[in-house]
């Protein structure tokens, strides 16, 4: 069974923010805009996939870099390990 998602405290988000230097955490290097086209805080390594809530695995993406990765990357892994696991369907 996989690890429930957890919310990121305020001392993490900017202690996160301040990592990345205001950047985009996927490596594009845009800078976050939190107001203006939002900023999601992703697991780098999901948590369906052996990934952890610590903050070593989590980055500040902007949200269309963070819906590419989830739709590009995480979900066939994310399906596959379902499928793997005997699991069906949206939990």
């Amino acid at each position: 069974m996989t690890e429930k998602r957890k919310a990121l405290t305020r001392k993490q988000l900017i202690v996160l923010m301040l990592e990345q230097e205001g950047r985009c955490g996927c490596g594009c290097g845009v800078k976050l805009d939190p107001l203006g086209e939002g900023v999601i805080d992703e697991h780098w390594n999901p948590l369906g996939l052996t990934g952890t809530n610590d903050t070593e695995n989590r980055r500040l993406l902007r949200k269309p870099c963070a819906k590419a990765k989830t739709d590009g990357a995480d979900m066939p892994r994310n399906t596959k390990a379902k499928r793997q696991g005997l699991e069906k369907g949206q939990p």
